[in-house]
């Protein structure tokens, strides 16, 4: 079971003032992810980029270094 179906099986059994406070928590995450993204520098999300990146490697060639290094990737 993934996290989407897992949250999905335990809104089901909650009773409904209980879903409507998951709904505003979910809202307040979401806001809180927007603004964040819209604050950060180039840089920061290239930065972010390349940390997601490197935590989530695979047994595949993945990007280039000149890709990876391009200073302009969210520009």
């Amino acid at each position: 079971m993934n996290i989407e179906q897992a949250i999905l099986n335990n809104l089901r059994i909650l009773p409904p003032e209980k879903q409507q406070l998951l709904l505003e928590f979910t809202e307040f995450l979401k806001q809180q992810f927007i603004t964040k993204a819209q604050t950060l520098t180039p840089q920061e999300k290239a930065n972010n980029w390349k940390q997601w990146a490197s935590s989530h490697q695979l047994p595949s060639p993945g990007l280039s270094d000149a890709a990876i290094s391009r200073e302009t990737i969210y520009e």
